[in-house]
């Protein structure tokens, strides 16, 4: 009798979490690639990015996409992306601070492959002023 109970309470709560995607005509959905690594950058992408009844992401660590839906009323592809980005993941749009990256667990430290290596600057030449 309990199990049936489980089952049915399983079963209302998925048709409550779908319906509320499905009453909105404003939803769009992207893939984006988001860097990270294991099942801990998992769930911080998708901490950072999901908004209850606005925006759910779901991030698949072997491909590195993130699937977004949104409802596009209430946000858009970039608010969700630098939400992500100071949750210190990169995604192609958006780059983590520096700082946040650095204090990610190790397992979670992607190479960061979207990082601008900075440019060494030229050496000012000593100049004589007559």
């Amino acid at each position: 009798m309990k199990s049936i109970s489980r089952i049915l309470m399983v079963i209302t709560v998925l048709l409550s979490a779908a319906n509320s995607f499905a009453q909105s005509k404003n939803t769009k959905t992207e893939t984006i690639k988001i860097y990270g690594n294991c099942g801990m950058c998992k769930k911080t992408i998708e901490k950072a990015g999901n908004v209850k009844n606005a925006v759910t992401v779901e991030w698949n660590k072997d491909t590195k996409m993130a699937t977004l839906s949104y409802d596009n009323k209430k946000t858009n592809v970039n608010e969700i992306l630098k939400r992500i980005a100071l949750a210190g993941y990169d995604s192609e749009k958006f780059l983590a601070p520096d700082n946040v990256y650095a204090k990610l667990p190790g397992c979670c430290q992607y190479e960061r492959a979207l990082k601008p290596i900075p440019k060494k600057e030229k050496p000012e030449r000593d100049m004589k002023i007559n």
